[in-house]
């Protein structure tokens, strides 16, 4: 990983340590029947944390997860494909692949001339109205906003859980459908050289985020 100082022995360890998995919330169901159920991400870097405006004018808190080359991301890939069944006619059974839709897990090629970016490693960008919770190093709740970068940096290690959910906007100039995912706590794991970033709003202009349910 880029623009890193933590041994790959502490990379091992993390990973090992925190898998990924599924967090139960209340067994609810959102507007479109879909499960309400949280996923915590492996282990990753937090780039961009940022506090803007999303294009209802509502505060809007958002980040990029930079994951390692060890991450498992089946947990979430799955849920995506979930999300993809409602859409069958983009299913193309020749090449067994989902095509047109937004998938939210990407290679960090296409951000690779940003610090910490590793081409063949993959991230994700998530968002929401909704501040996340927010726990430090030291095992604490602390404040929500994580424009503070004292806690939630350019750079730091980090385990976030998010909610994914499909959102269709078939109305709009350029239709667009696929899977987003809501930002709901970042648990700071470890510390790392921190990235100086900069073009957060144009970076992160294009995430997705529907009415949250």
């Amino acid at each position: 990983m880029r623009d890193s100082i933590v041994s790959e022995d502490w990379i091992k360890a993390v990973y090992r340590q925190n898998p990924s998995c599924t967090l139960a919330k209340g067994g609810s169901k959102g507007k479109d029947g879909t499960s309400n159920q949280l996923i915590r991400l492996p282990p990753g870097r937090i780039a961009f944390p940022m506090v803007g405006k999303d294009s209802s004018g509502y505060k809007q808190y958002s980040v990029s997860v930079l994951f390692d080359r060890r991450a498992n991301l089946d947990l979430l890939h799955e849920r995506i494909l979930s999300f993809y069944e409602r859409w069958p006619e983009y299913y193309n059974r020749n090449t067994k692949q989902w095509d047109g839709l937004i998938y939210p897990i990407r290679d960090q090629k296409d951000r690779e001339n940003y610090p910490g970016f590793t081409p063949g490693n993959l991230y994700v960008n998530a968002a929401s109205i909704y501040p996340p919770s927010v726990r430090n190093i030291d095992g604490k709740w602390v404040n929500r906003d994580i424009s503070r970068k004292q806690t939630v940096y350019p750079g730091v290690w980090a385990v976030v859980v998010v909610k994914p959910a499909s959102f269709s906007y078939d109305n709009n100039p350029t239709p667009a459908r696929g899977v987003t995912l809501y930002l709901s706590g970042i648990a700071v794991v470890g510390d790392d050289e921190q990235l100086v970033m900069s073009g957060a709003s144009t970076l992160l202009s294009d995430i997705v985020l529907p009415e949250e349910k």
